[in-house]
């Protein structure tokens, strides 16, 4: 994800962990459907991007632990 901030570019990617483990059980080549969260959401849901959610680096750049409640709300709709 790549956002455009009044500080310049900044790639960061969100991760939301979830404590129950499903077994995929289709085809890794079909298309996956993934939610698109702009830079507000992202921020609130790292709490403005704390040292604190920081998990590491990856090739895109930093990855933060995100809490999004309404996340799982919507995709069930």
């Amino acid at each position: 994800m790549q956002c455009n901030t009044t500080h310049g570019n900044a790639c960061t990617g969100a991760a939301l962990i979830c404590e129950e483990k499903e077994t995929y059980k289709g085809s890794w080549d079909e298309d996956m459907e993934l939610p698109i969260f702009d830079l507000i959401t992202i921020s609130n849901a790292t709490h403005n991007f704390a040292r604190y959610n920081k998990l590491g680096e990856g090739g895109f750049g930093s990855v933060y632990k995100a809490i999004v409640s309404s996340f799982f709300h919507h995709s069930a709709s």
